[in-house]
């Protein structure tokens, strides 16, 4: 560390002239401007645009070739600057007051009375403003009464506070000027507004992290800084600072001509009454305005909403999986919600979500399958091979190898697109998406098509993660909390396949086979489970199982919010024509349910 003093200047506002001094004991450099003290880190990520310690720390690290050391950081071990105490000055100087005193600030606009309240009083041919807070003088702020006293602006030795601040406790309902200085704050006051001053334009963040540690709602604020550009920057960084807050605040708009609301106070009272009594106007209506709509939140206040919402459902017909029994179990169909399908490894998850899309494709809705494992022309050749049934024994491998015959190709090109393939649309995840791209993508779909897409994701676990440090667990949650909510933004079913963990390869389905089913669990309005029929049975044996034709697998509910809380449908399972056959029903490429769909009873 260097061992010499020096001045620089503060890359946090405009700053022409050096204020900022190095302080070689502490280590730290201070701003004289605004009454700011920085260290290193502080200060390279002010100047940088840093604002997490741990890639501050880096930076300096790199730039300066600095380790990190205990020694490094002894400095910061040291208890801070005790508060100074500036009480027996003031209250000698107000002891000592003349009638030039008040002659002086009357010449300011301020009155007897507030030069008494705020104990206003001159030493040494200066106007003393001192800044108070729980009743101690802790800084003080002077100004020259004329050009003969240099320099013409002084302050107390230490940190300057923030003239007023205390007013901010006593919540009365009053709105508060903020203002830039001491003598615009007396203005206000003057014209019967609350007001405090800030002691430099400078210091919005030092009072905006004042605010965000008060324990009680915010006050009602006017912006009340000067007309310059500096003025206007600060007026502008509260505006944003106190909106985060969740606060109110109008702007003062100075009469014309006047630079701050002490000299309009000196030349146009009349006018700055006006203005006050119109920003006050403001932030009241304003408050009113916020409160009212607050109040709409209510259950009660969306009521009118609620059966707008019940009037749009009823309008909206009922989605058809393709099967009866599933059907019958969701109590109608598909509604709006998030829809997880898990299983193991090759039971058939993406066949059985292709089918549902492609048959809720061919009554007439978008459907938008994200495909992230397998290429879309695989999933086409998929839908093909159960256009052509179980019969004509065709695989994906004959379509994608092209050894079908012309006629039969397009034959089956023609079927699919006549039924499925105009309202079915596949995006491939080649270079990864992310659950915010899956949204994104849905809204997009949206905004070109005039209607919401179904959306289907293949599957959970391949989602790109938003944050690669977090957990495979923490990213799948995420990933299931964004599909619920875009089943909520968009009004549809939203589903997606799931894996299973390994220890569960074996076993009855269940919820704790979700693999990282801590939000799948929780999350989800209904958790359905693929498994091969007489699993958990003594002498099952899963090989055996799998090589039948059809293979005989469960479809389990084992979750379902607004329906039967449990229950199974049998399947026979096609692999070789991707195809889904519910037992007891007709082998057909799309179910009869497009012509049974109806709206909500």
């Amino acid at each position: 560390p260097l061992n010499r003093s020096f001045r620089c200047l503060n890359p946090a506002h405009a700053d022409h002239h050096p204020s900022m001094r190095y302080n070689p004991k502490t280590q730290t450099v201070h701003c004289f401007a605004c009454s700011v003290t920085y260290d290193i880190f502080q200060l390279v990520g002010q100047e940088e645009k840093i604002e997490d310690f741990s890639q501050q720390l880096k930076f300096v690290q790199n730039r300066y070739g600095i380790s990190a050391t205990k020694e490094f950081f002894s400095y910061k071990e040291k208890p801070k600057t005790k508060v100074q105490d500036f009480t027996d000055f003031v209250k000698n100087g107000t002891e000592n007051r003349t009638e030039k005193t008040f002659e002086w600030f009357a010449s300011r606009g301020i009155s007897e009375t507030l030069v008494k309240k705020y104990s206003l009083f001159v030493w040494e041919n200066r106007a003393v403003l001192p800044v108070f807070q729980q009743g101690i003088c802790i800084s003080w702020a002077a100004r020259a009464l004329d050009d003969t006293t240099n320099p013409r602006y002084l302050n107390s030795s230490g940190g300057m506070g923030i003239w007023g601040f205390d007013k901010i406790f006593e919540q009365n309902h009053e709105p508060i000027a903020i203002c830039e200085g001491i003598f615009d704050a007396l203005s206000l006051e003057q014209c019967g507004c609350q007001a405090i001053a800030l002691c430099g334009s400078g210091r919005v963040g030092q009072f905006l992290d004042k605010l965000s540690k008060l324990p009680n709602s915010l006050p009602l604020f006017i912006l009340a800084g000067d007309s310059d550009s500096a003025g206007q920057k600060m007026c502008e960084e509260l505006k944003k600072g106190i909106s985060s807050l969740g606060g109110c605040y109008a702007a003062l708009k100075l009469p014309d001509g006047y630079k701050d609301a002490n000299v309009a106070w000196v030349n146009a009272p009349e006018q700055l009454q006006k203005a006050v009594d119109s920003a006050k106007s403001a932030v009241l209506s304003s408050m009113l305005q916020a409160t009212t709509q607050y109040q709409q939140q209510s259950m009660a206040g969306m009521a009118a909403e609620f059966l707008g919402y019940l009037d749009r459902s009823s309008q909206q017909p009922v989605l058809s999986s393709g099967f009866a029994g599933l059907d019958n179990l969701l109590g109608g169909g598909l509604f709006p919600g998030l829809y997880v399908l898990g299983a193991p490894s090759s039971l058939g998850k993406t066949t059985l979500l292709l089918q549902i899309a492609d048959n809720i494709a061919a009554s007439g809705r978008d459907v938008l399958f994200f495909s992230l494992e397998m290429g879309r022309w695989e999933l086409l050749a998929k839908s093909l091979c159960r256009i052509a049934g179980i019969k004509e024994k065709i695989t994906v491998r004959d379509i994608l190898t092209n050894k079908l015959p012309c006629e039969t190709l397009e034959t089956l090109l023609t079927q699919y697109n006549q039924t499925a393939g105009e309202h079915l649309f596949v995006v491939q995840g080649d270079s990864g998406l992310t659950p915010a791209q899956v949204m994104a993508k849905a809204k997009e779909h949206r905004e070109h098509r005039g209607q919401s897409p179904i959306v289907i994701v293949d599957y959970l676990q391949i989602l790109s993660p938003e944050a690669p440090r977090l957990s495979d667990k923490q990213n799948t949650d995420h990933a299931v909390l964004c599909l619920k909510a875009l089943s909520r933004d968009l009004d549809v079913p939203v589903l997606a396949a799931s894996s299973f963990n390994r220890d569960s390869y074996s076993k009855t389905a269940s919820m704790e086979a979700f693999k990282e089913s801590g939000a799948v669990e929780y999350a989800a309005d209904v958790l359905m489970a693929l498994q091969m029929s007489g699993m958990g049975k003594e002498g099952f044996d899963i090989n055996k199982a799998k090589a039948a034709e059809p293979r005989k697998e469960d479809l389990i509910v084992l979750k379902n919010r607004n329906g039967t809380p449990y229950g199974h449908i049998s399947l026979n399972y096609h692999a070789a024509a991707n195809l889904f056959v519910e037992m007891g029903q007709k082998s057909t490429a799309f179910s009869s349910a497009p012509n049974r769909i109806g709206r909500r009873s």
